[in-house]
């Protein structure tokens, strides 16, 4: 997992004094990656948070940690770790999340590799007490979703099997990194504070593809995204993601 090799996967966690939690999702996600899986390299940001992260930094070597000078925010703080890497998908993820189904990194990549359309892919969220956030990505198709979008809005359903999307959360959201460069990479003033965000590969055109929801792995907060279709994907043959409440994490 060095940096320097070609990668499939970057996971880049932008880290904003959420030390406690950051050590069980490196794990986590170490855990979860088989040396014969994917080449996948790992990237945090501290956003300038004040944490000492030297710890961590001793414990996995292999991952490559960096220090914001100032608070850049969720999307600025993202878009810096991406410029680090050449990796042909981008896995964000919250330092609060933790993935729980087996080899749920090499899942997620080939359901963004099993079509081109495909933007954007996030996992099903679940809390630690297993309850399935409905908020883990937002509705496509049929009318209570098209009423929902015209008026600025989303409408959430819980899927227990891969769907198209609107958009999938920011908590847990394998991007395509020709669609994430596309559209210039997330906003930058976009800020996770006390506030879910959406990876929001929208549906529907422009530069990106499709978002997919797929309950498959675990993780724990977030949103924010690109364009392009989404894909909800649910656990183990759908696997479950968990999510907390949101910290500050990206400032």
């Amino acid at each position: 997992m060095m940096a320097a090799m070609a990668l499939d996967v970057a996971v880049q966690v932008v880290n904003y004094r959420t030390a406690r939690q950051l050590a069980t999702c490196l794990q986590s996600v170490l855990d979860d990656v088989a040396p014969s899986g994917p080449a996948v390299g790992v990237f945090v940001l501290d956003n300038a948070s004040g944490d000492d992260l030297s710890d961590a930094a001793r414990r996995h070597p292999e991952v490559v940690f960096s220090t914001a000078e100032r608070n850049l925010g969720f999307g600025a703080g993202h878009n810096r770790l991406a410029a680090e890497h050449d990796a042909g998908a981008l896995l964000l993820l919250n330092p609060d999340a933790e993935l729980i189904e087996p080899a749920t990194v090499a899942r997620l990549l080939a359901v963004l590799r099993s079509d081109r359309a495909v933007a954007a892919v996030g996992p099903q969220l679940v809390s630690s007490a297993g309850a399935v956030d409905l908020r883990d990505h937002g509705e496509l198709h049929g009318l209570r979703a098209r009423v929902a979008r015209a008026a600025g809005h989303s409408h959430y359903r819980r899927r227990n099997a891969p769907a198209d999307a609107a958009w999938v959360s920011g908590a847990a959201c394998l991007v395509d990194r020709r669609a994430f460069d596309a559209v210039g990479g997330l906003t930058p003033a976009s800020s996770s504070t006390r506030r879910r965000r959406t990876c929001s590969c929208a549906s529907g055109g422009g530069a990106g593809g499709s978002a997919t929801s797929r309950p498959c792995a675990s993780a724990t907060t977030g949103r924010r995204s690109p364009r392009g279709r989404s894909i909800s994907t649910p656990p183990s043959g759908g696997s479950p993601a968990s999510t907390s409440a949101p910290p500050s994490s990206a400032g």
